[in-house]
């Protein structure tokens, strides 16, 4: 290239200014009516009017490009920088499933694979993300990680440092980004153009103009690109501009006019960068198309920013320009207090509470992400259980002296309700593991309180214990098992599955007919019923491998709902569970539920959060939907008709009436003191169940009549979530039922047991004919 054009290109920029006694620098000289001093004068090569718009005259003015891409370098950093961390992983993923490159990690301290590992978040499509390295190390730690491009940041006067860079892409350029830093600035502009030439040579992945130091202006933009990108091309240029002066769109409209095809933006303009939203909007308006889900990029910035809450700070030392009165300064200088999915159930978290749900929204993405497939599929996905295990929730509600988080009630019904938002599949699968634990919690209980002889008590503490281990430190997935599909007039679930003493344990024998986790899970907490005991003192509790020998999976349910779940029971034909892996005493596992605060063994509110979560989910997509569509004659969302309306009153008022029965029956079943005796806290139970499912599936209801018929599909949220709701309606009472029970308690002081056994069934009955004899 010849070096008279880089020597040239710093007074040609400046040629464009001339200098007036006691005033501002102004841009182009005019030579009527101005009195002062020509610093230089020069005619440029390329010339054009600043922002002459057409897309006809391609001959006489700077044609739009028909397309324009977007990448997002900046959503990540600043979303840590923001004390947000948390909504890292779901807000990543949703740009990447857009179609928009995220860089999700700063790889440059990182040394072995091992600690680019740690750094890089395991739950975000890596092959449509990019990570900042130094070095060629890093970069290859990075592809060996399944990331899709390396990208390095370059100071263009630095010849050494280029020289560095250029050596470390040689053979992996067309996978690394180069960016440069602070571009714009008039006394780099020879070594600007100098390195685009070099890297334009190496054939790198693409050559960024990142605005690090706020200095690009519309003029000095227009300067350096008229250059640049002749100089660039084949390989593309992508800008990276600061709003900080407000002029992010200006400029970015002037790059498109330049020449420039491709932009580094970030969601909800983080840390002063032009906004992605705000920059799609802007392509829709001169009708440049761009190959991301523009829609689904502005719902989630608009999340992001329902999730948060912004604090107005003072303005940033970079910028020029005042806040507005009264305006947050949500573009230039922030800081953002995060706003958890539980904390919509449950505000007053604890620190240790809010610690624990901060790893549930750590999942989330991932969650949502394989929910749709795996509701096809009718499936539950095993990609599921890493997320869940890495972040330790599989021992959520598991004391911490058996490796637990020690969670308790209010978490596991945070927890199903946030699962629920996004997937109400996998909320019921963890919901059925989770209850697992109060076959360890209540023995421990029932120990504690007296309620076995010396001698069972080391029986049921090897159990319990041996439960809450698995869960815990162990990190393994338990499933619970007790329903079966004979049902009983009086009691919710009647146990005929048999458990026959053989030597060194039991013969387990019969069908589980609802049940989470079927050939999923790593072990089968079963209920069954000793043969040799009669009564419901006959009911013992069995941990069954799921590798075992006469255990299997009964045909696959095709439910309507919660198809992902892996909802399709037991067959069990002479399984053989070792006696150090039951727990068999008689009347050990009813003495152990005498220690619940609700209804049978507690926990049972949790099931009801999972659909109360679900209508959640449903209700923020419909109007997330119907209040970015618009009337093509008004302009005005379509969620402003009068119709809608109606809906949203209707849906927030079911939605409102379903999250306070379920945040009364969880204070009412987690408060200590209590307060409430267990028999008024029962029969409050049955009242919240069906009243919180009826009011979810009604905000489905709603949500279907607000999207209409383009809404009305199997395979989105609104299908998904109607389907689910619907499972609520019945899933283990519905609430006809419920009201039933409750008024049978008034009325005969007598309502339906939890579970029983024929023996125990058949002992009532023939109570009752006594008592009427009489």
């Amino acid at each position: 290239m010849d070096d008279r054009r880089h020597r040239s290109a710093a007074a040609r920029l400046g040629a464009r200014l001339v200098r007036l006694p006691g005033r501002a620098r102004l841009p182009r000289w005019r030579p009527h009516d101005l009195r002062g001093e020509v610093l230089a004068g020069h005619a440029a090569r390329r010339s054009a009017p600043l922002l002459f718009h057409s897309r006809g005259w391609g001959q006489f003015a700077d044609v739009l490009p028909d397309v324009a891409t977007l990448a997002d370098g900046g959503v990540v950093s600043g979303l840590v920088a923001a004390g947000l961390s948390t909504e890292v992983a779901h807000v990543a993923t949703g740009v990447a499933q857009a179609g928009a490159r995220v860089r999700v990690a700063d790889l440059s301290t990182a040394v072995t694979l091992d600690e680019a590992a740690a750094l890089v978040p395991r739950t975000i499509p890596l092959e449509a993300a990019s990570v900042l390295v130094s070095d060629r190390q890093q970069a290859d730690l990075a592809f060996t990680l399944g990331v899709g491009n390396a990208e390095f940041l370059l100071d263009p006067s630095d010849a050494v440092e280029v020289d560095r860079v250029i050596a470390a892409v040689d053979g992996i350029a067309d996978r690394c980004a180069v960016h440069l830093e602070d571009p714009f600035a008039v006394e780099r502009i020879d070594a600007v153009l100098s390195t685009i030439e070099r890297l334009g040579r190496a054939q790198v992945l693409e050559i960024g103009l990142i605005d690090t130091a706020g200095g690009a202006t519309p003029l000095r933009v227009r300067a350096l690109l008229q250059e640049a990108v002749a100089i660039a091309r084949p390989t593309p240029l992508r800008l990276g501009l600061h709003d900080r002066d407000r002029l992010g769109l200006v400029k970015a409209i002037t790059a498109l006019k330049s020449g420039v095809r491709h932009f580094d933006t970030t969601l909800g303009g983080l840390a002063g960068a032009v906004a992605t939203e705000d920059l799609i909007r802007l392509l829709e308006e001169v009708d440049v198309d761009t190959p991301v889900d523009t829609s689904a990029l502005v719902v989630l910035a608009r999340e992001l920013r329902h999730r948060a809450t912004v604090v107005p700070t003072t303005p940033t030392q970079n910028s020029s320009v005042p806040a507005l009165a009264g305006e947050p300064e949500i573009v230039r200088s922030h800081r953002m207090t995060q706003k958890l999915t539980a904390e919509v159930l449950i505000p007053d978290l604890t620190p240790a509470e809010r610690a624990r749900m901060e790893r549930v929204e750590s999942v989330l993405p991932a969650i949502a992400a394989a929910a749709q497939e795996a509701d096809a599929l009718g499936a539950f996905p095993e990609g599921h259980v890493r997320p869940l295990a890495d972040a330790g929730l599989l021992g959520l509600v598991v004391p911490e002296e058996f490796g637990g988080l020690g969670g308790g009630l209010r978490d596991l019904a945070a927890t199903t309700y946030a699962l629920g938002t996004v997937c109400g599949s996998t909320a019921l699968a963890y919901f059925f593991h989770c209850s697992a634990s109060s076959r360890g919690m209540l023995p421990l209980a029932a120990v504690e309180a007296g309620l076995y002889t010396d001698e069972e008590v080391p029986v049921v503490r090897q159990f319990a214990e041996k439960v809450l281990r698995r869960m815990g430190a162990e990190q393994m997935m338990l499933a619970n098992f007790a329903s079966e599909a004979v049902k009983a007039s009086n009691a919710n679930v009647l146990i005929s599955t048999t458990a026959t003493a053989t030597e060194g344990g039991w013969l387990l024998n019969g069908e589980k007919s609802f049940g989470c986790l079927s050939g999923t899970a790593d072990y089968y907490l079963v209920t069954a019923r000793r043969e040799d005991v009669p009564g419901i003192d006959g009911l013992g509790l069995f941990l069954v491998a799921r590798e075992s020998a006469g255990v299997r999976p009964r045909a696959p349910w095709q439910g309507l709902g919660m198809r992902a779940s892996d909802n399709h029971g037991l067959v069990l034909e002479d399984c053989f569970v070792p006696a150090d892996e039951a727990l068999a005493i008689p009347g050990g596992f009813t003495r152990a539920t005498q220690m619940s605060r609700g209804s049978w063994v507690g926990n049972q509110v949790a099931i009801a959060a999972i659909y109360a979560g679900v209508a959640r989910g449903v209700w923020e997509y419909a109007l997330d939907r119907t209040m970015s569509a618009k009337f093509a004659d008004t302009g005005k969302p379509i969620a402003s008709s009068p119709m809608h309306q109606v809906l949203i009153g209707n849906g927030e008022t079911s939605l409102g009436e379903a999250h306070l029965w379920l945040r009364r029956q969880i204070d009412l079943e987690a408060s200590e003191p209590p307060i409430l005796p267990k028999d008024e806290v029962v029969a409050s139970w049955k009242l919240a169940k069906g009243a919180i499912c009826e009011h979810a599936f009604a905000v489905a209801i709603d949500a279907l009549k607000m999207c209409g018929t383009s809404g009305a599909l199997m395979d989105n949220v609104l299908g998904r979530s109607l389907r689910d709701t619907a499972m609520g309606l019945v899933q283990a009472f519905p609430a006809e039922r419920g009201k039933l029970d409750l008024a049978k308690v008034i009325v005969e002081r007598e309502g339906w047991a939890g579970l029983t056994t024929r023996d125990a069934m058949a002992d009532s009955t023939a109570e009752k004919a006594k008592v009427a004899a009489r």
